[in-house]
C-alpha cells in the first residue's frame, strides 16, 4: 500500500507491506507543485491529448512525477503482488497507471506494465470493502446507447466512430427540450450546448452480452433509462454503465450520468439524469464491480481528508464493492473495444485489477488502428492508434483488486 499525506511543502508516503511492516518516506515536493504537474494532464483537450505533442506532455510529465511518487519506493514495488494506493490532495486528479517509469532515452513503460493498481480513499475503507462477499458473476446488467435530446428513437446502431462521452459545448438541436430545472442548472454551469449519441456504447453492452451470454441483461435505447436502472435488483452482480457523464467541480453530489432523456417531463417523473446524490438518497445494491464506462466519472470535488468527493464515492455507499472509472473524456470507439477486452479477461478468470492491467497492456503494446473520422481527423495517421497513453490510462479500479 502507498499511501500519500501531501502537505504544503512536502508529502509524506507511508509504505504498507501485507504482512503490516511499515516503512515512511518524504517527499521533497508539496501541494503546489504537484498540482500544476497534474493541471498539464487534465487541462488537454481530447484532440491534443491524442496528439504527438499529448504523449510527449503525458510521457515527460509521467516521468518527472515517478521520480518523487514511485522511485521511492522501487524496492518495495519490484516485491510486492499489486499495488493499493491511497492518493491525497492533487493526487486524486492522477491516473497512476499511465505513470512512465522506464528511463530517459528508453522505451516508454508504465506503471501499469509492472503491477496491477487499485486506488481506495483509506486502509479502513479498504477494509470494510473487502469485507463485502466477493461473488462469482451470475448476473450482469450492462446500459448503454441512450436516447439524448434532437435524435429519432430509431432502435437501429450505426457503425459511424463518434466522439466522446462527455456532452460537447457546441450548438446542437434538442438541449432546449430539457425542462427539469436542476438538469437545466447543471448543463448551465457547465456550458454544455450538445448532447449526442454515442453509437460504440451499444457494441460495448452487446459485446458483454455475447461474452457472457444469458447472464447479461441488456439495456438499450428507450430501455436505458433511469427508471430501470433504479429497479435494477440488489442481487446483480456487475452493473455496466456507458452514457455521458457530467462532472460538476463546485457540487459534486450534483455530478451525473446521462440516460434516456425523458424530454416530456413532468414533475414526479424521472428526467434521465441520474444524479450523485440521488444514488446516495435512492440506489442499494450489493453489486461486486460497478463500471462507469463515461467521460470523467473518477473526478469531483476532493474534500479533505475524505477523498474525491462525487460519482465513484456515491456508488460506493450505494453498495459497490468496487468500481472502475475514468479520469478524463474517454473516446467512444476505442472504450468500446477496450471494455470488450476487459469483459474478456473476467471471463478468462482473471481478478478484476488483473483484467484491467491486460486489457490495458494490450493497447500498449499491441497498436489498433482507429478511423480518423470527427475529431480524429486531424491526427496524423501514424498516431491513430490505442497505443498512446489518451486511449487507455484513464481507467482506474476503485476497491478491492479481487
Amino acid at each position: 500500500m502507498l499511501s500519500y499525506v501531501v502537505m504544503e511543502k512536502q508529502t509524506i508516503l507511508f509504505l504498507v507491506r501485507k504482512n503490516g511492516q511499515i516503512k515512511m518516506k518524504t517527499i521533497p515536493k508539496g501541494n503546489r507543485y504537484f498540482q500544476s504537474k497534474i493541471k498539464l494532464w487534465s487541462e488537454l483537450s481530447p484532440i491534443h491529448k491524442a496528439s504527438k505533442i499529448g504523449q510527449t506532455i503525458f510521457d515527460e510529465t509521467g516521468f518527472e512525477l515517478s521520480q518523487y511518487l514511485i522511485k521511492p519506493a522501487r524496492i518495495e514495488i519490484e516485491q510486492a503482488e499489486r499495488l493499493l494506493i491511497i492518493p491525497d490532495g492533487p493526487l486524486w486528479y492522477l491516473p497512476f497507471a499511465g505513470l512512465q517509469i522506464s528511463e530517459k532515452g528508453e522505451q516508454p513503460r508504465y506503471l501499469i506494465e509492472e503491477k496491477p493498481i487499485s486506488t481506495v480513499v483509506s486502509a479502513s475503507l479498504y477494509a470494510d470493502l473487502k469485507k463485502r462477499p466477493k461473488r462469482p458473476i451470475s448476473q450482469i446488467v450492462a446500459m448503454g446507447d441512450a436516447i439524448y435530446p434532437g435524435e429519432q428513437t430509431s432502435k437501429s446502431i450505426t457503425t459511424k466512430a463518434s466522439g466522446t462521452r462527455g456532452a460537447s459545448t457546441s450548438p446542437a438541436p434538442g438541449i432546449e427540450r430539457i425542462f427539469e430545472p436542476r438538469v437545466r442548472s447543471l448543463l448551465e454551469r457547465a456550458s454544455i450546448k450538445d448532447i449526442g449519441r454515442i453509437p460504440q456504447t451499444a457494441f460495448e453492452v452487446l459485446s458483454i452480452a455475447e461474452i457472457f451470454g444469458t447472464a447479461v441483461r441488456s439495456l438499450l435505447r428507450e430501455e436505458a433509462n433511469e427508471a430501470n436502472f433504479k429497479n435494477i435488483e440488489e442481487n446483480v452482480d456487475i452493473v455496466h454503465l456507458a452514457a455521458h457523464g457530467l462532472i460538476d467541480d463546485e457540487r459534486p453530489l450534483d455530478s451525473a450520468l446521462l440516460l434516456t432523456i425523458n424530454n416530456n417531463f413532468k414533475e414526479g417523473e424521472e428526467s434521465g439524469v441520474l444524479f450523485a446524490w440521488e444514488i446516495f438518497e435512492s440506489i442499494r445494491l450489493k453489486a461486486d464491480l460497478v463500471v462507469l464506462s463515461a467521460c470523467e466519472t473518477a473526478l469531483g470535488n476532493t474534500s479533505g481528508g475524505e477523498g474525491m468527493i462525487g460519482l465513484t464515492r456515491a456508488f460506493q455507499f450505494a453498495g459497490a464493492r468496487s468500481i472502475i472509472a475514468s479520469y478524463w473524456n474517454i473516446d467512444d470507439w476505442a472504450t468500446a473495444i477496450f471494455m470488450e477486452k476487459f469483459y474478456r479477461n473476467l471471463k478468462d478468470g482473471m481478478n478484476k485489477a488483473e483484467a484491467l492491467r491486460q486489457a490495458q497492456i494490450a493497447f500498449i503494446r499491441n497498436p489498433i488502428k482507429i478511423p480518423r473520422t470527427g475529431w480524429r481527423k486531424f491526427l496524423p495517421a501514424e498516431q491513430a492508434n490505442f497505443s498512446h497513453p489518451y486511449y487507455w490510462a484513464a481507467f482506474q479500479l476503485i476497491g478491492p483488486w479481487d
